[in-house]
């Protein structure tokens, strides 16, 4: 009923712990998965080369979209939808882009007809990869 897709190759070198980052991606394609209406659509994971020498990743779902209301507080501790979970997967998430790894991450796109997701890592060689 979930439809998987990955798209795109990148030859930036980027510096990344591959535990948390992997963390942040199951987390990313969890909620995803999790805003599919009647648990039917695709997620669509998109690699590509950034102009500064880093990369993006888009992590897109065909779901219901985030509201206008909430995309400003989707990053914060205890925001959630669901009825059940503490709010603290998108925080963490947010935590270990930046922190951790010196990128960012926002919402790139977001409508009733899903939500895309922008990551953007630094390049492995940049002073801000350097500071982590």
């Amino acid at each position: 009923r979930v439809q998987l897709r990955s798209e795109g190759t990148v030859s930036n070198p980027v510096a990344f712990n591959r535990d948390l980052f992997g963390w942040v991606l199951e987390n990313l394609l969890k909620n995803g998965i999790d805003a599919l209406v009647e648990g039917k659509g695709t997620i669509t994971v998109r690699l590509e080369n950034d102009d500064e020498g880093g990369v993006r990743m888009y992590v897109a779902d065909t779901g219901k979209g985030v509201p206008a209301r909430d995309t400003a507080k989707i990053f914060e501790p205890g925001y959630t939808t669901k009825k059940r979970g503490w709010g603290m997967g998108l925080a963490l998430v947010k935590r270990i882009v930046t922190q951790y790894h010196g990128g960012r991450i926002k919402i790139a796109t977001t409508s009733q007809h899903g939500t895309t997701f922008l990551v953007t890592l630094p390049p492995a060689n940049s002073a801000v990869a350097a500071r982590h």
